[in-house]
C-alpha cells in the first residue's frame, strides 16, 4: 500500500514502514528521519502524522557521544563527536582521538570509518559537536577526506548553527576543489 503523504515525500510503504524522501531512503524506527511529514505504522494500526527534524536528531546523536576522557597518558578521546547521515538514511557517529604522536583521528573521519565499515560511502548531512555543545566545522584534512568520498560530496550539507539550522555545503567550505575532474 503506497500513500502520498506530503509534497516532500515520494512514497511511504505502510506495511514495511519504508519511507523514501527526496531520494533518501529512511527506515522509520519512529524517530530517525529527515524533516518531513510521514505516516508511522504501529503494531496495531497506522498512527499520527509526525514531523521529525533531522538536524536535531543528528545533533543529539553526536552530542550523546561527546565524552572527553583520557585513554592513556598519551591518548585523549571524545572531546569532539560527529554524526553523519548517508543517502540510505543511516546515521553513523564517531569521536575524536588525540594522540601525543599526532596520529590521532578527527571525529568526522571516525564516523566515516564507521560508515565505510558498514558498506556505505555517500554522506548527505554532517554535524560536528564540540565539548561545549556548540557545532563546529571539519578541519582542512577532514574537508579533503570528505570531498574524496563521492562525486556529489560538494553538495553535502554541514550544520553551521544549531539554533537556526543554518547550513553550509562542503563545496562552499572547499571551493574549486582540485579533484573534481577525476569523478567525470
Amino acid at each position: 500500500m503506497l500513500r502520498q503523504v506530503a509534497n516532500d515525500v515520494t512514497a511511504c510503504a505502510v506495511n514495511d514502514v519504508m519511507l523514501r524522501i527526496n531520494d533518501v531512503a529512511l527506515r522509520a524506527n519512529g524517530l530517525t528521519c529527515l524533516r518531513f511529514y510521514a505516516i508511522i505504522k504501529t503494531k496495531k494500526a497506522v498512527t499520527d502524522i509526525v514531523m521529525i527534524d533531522i538536524w536535531t536528531t543528528l545533533y543529539n546523536e553526536a552530542k550523546s557521544k561527546v565524552n572527553p576522557r583520557e585513554i592513556s597518558p598519551f591518548i585523549e578521546a571524545g572531546g569532539v563527536a560527529a554524526a553523519i547521515l548517508t543517502d540510505k538514511g543511516n546515521i553513523y557517529t564517531g569521536v575524536s582521538i588525540d594522540t601525543a604522536c599526532t596520529l590521532g583521528m578527527c571525529a568526522e573521519r571516525n564516523a566515516i570509518a564507521n560508515m565505510i565499515t558498514n558498506g556505505e560511502n555517500k554522506i548527505v548531512k554532517l554535524v560536528c559537536v564540540m565539548r561545549n555543545g556548540n557545532v563546529g566545522f571539519p578541519c582542512g584534512a577532514c574537508r579533503e577526506y570528505l570531498m574524496q568520498l563521492d562525486k556529489d560530496s560538494s553538495s553535502m550539507e554541514i550544520l553551521k548553527n544549531y539554533k537556526t539550522h543554518e547550513v553550509v555545503t562542503l563545496g562552499e567550505l572547499l571551493p574549486n576543489w582540485w579533484g573534481g575532474d577525476k569523478f567525470k
